[in-house]
């Protein structure tokens, strides 16, 4: 994760669980901070009680991540509100299951079998009431219903790389950006067969790459045009913390 600038000194507001087998991300809504409310706090105790529910019942929630989305929205108390993206996988039953609340989100690319291309397979739509303004858990009255939440679940195949982010990533890149920033670090013919340094670079390329681009005034990012779309002016990259998070696909045979 890179933080938002002015935010750099406690870390950013984003907070991310990544195990073999679940990915999740929560981004604190940041207009609490004008009410005296940091919201780290809540993202932080959210992606807590995810881990902690995940870990007691990990057969129940792998294939209804909904499920644990609901329960750990259900006992953060602290004053705040939070999107949410969890995926879960079913390594033996080749199926990604997903669900989210708001605008972090995630990719599916699919490499080819030679392992020198990779298709975008699936790409999640915001959860948004209206322009920039997501669906989001929250303490009490303060957040949509937990049971709103989209849902999903994905036939995977051997070698899909997943891309988990909140959306600082996606309002700075697209997915034809990140598909070109994956398919640089190939030197072998090898998307089909990533090691996890290469995971590990891939993940940190992009955050660097929509950290960059999130500063620049310039830049027609992908949130400028969404603006525009909206009969809305605004011109850059939009700054803001940047999760990242990177898996690729094994599955028992």
């Amino acid at each position: 994760m890179i933080p938002h600038p002015e935010k750099a000194y406690k870390g950013g507001e984003d907070a991310a669980y990544v195990d073999s087998q679940i990915i999740a991300v929560a981004d604190g809504v940041g207009g609490w901070a004008s009410h005296g409310v940091d919201p780290k706090i809540y993202s932080n105790r959210l992606i807590d009680a995810v881990r902690k529910f995940w870990h007691e019942k990990t057969e129940q929630y792998r294939k209804n991540p909904k499920e644990l989305l609901e329960a750990a929205a259900s006992v953060v108390d602290e004053l705040g509100s939070s999107t949410l993206v969890i995926c879960t996988l079913d390594d033996r039953k080749h199926l990604l299951y997903t669900t989210y609340m708001g605008d972090s989100g995630y990719l599916i690319f699919r490499p080819n079998k030679e392992g020198n291309d990779i298709d975008l397979f699936y790409e999640f739509q915001e959860m948004q009431k209206a322009f920039n303004f997501p669906y989001q858990l929250g303490y009490q009255k303060y957040g949509d219903n937990p049971n709103l939440a989209w849902k999903f679940k994905h036939n995977i195949k051997n070698n899909d790389i997943i891309i988990v982010g909140s959306d600082g990533l996606f309002d700075n890149l697209s997915p034809d950006q990140i598909k070109e920033i994956i398919k640089s670090i190939d030197n072998n013919n090898k998307l089909n067969h990533l090691e996890q340094q290469d995971i590990n670079q891939i993940s940190e390329i992009i955050a660097k790459e929509a950290y960059d681009l999130s500063l620049n005034k310039f830049y027609s990012s992908p949130f400028s045009q969404k603006a525009k779309q909206h009969n809305k002016y605004f011109m850059g990259g939009k700054s803001d913390d940047i999760t990242v998070a990177v898996g690729q696909i094994k599955l028992q045979k």
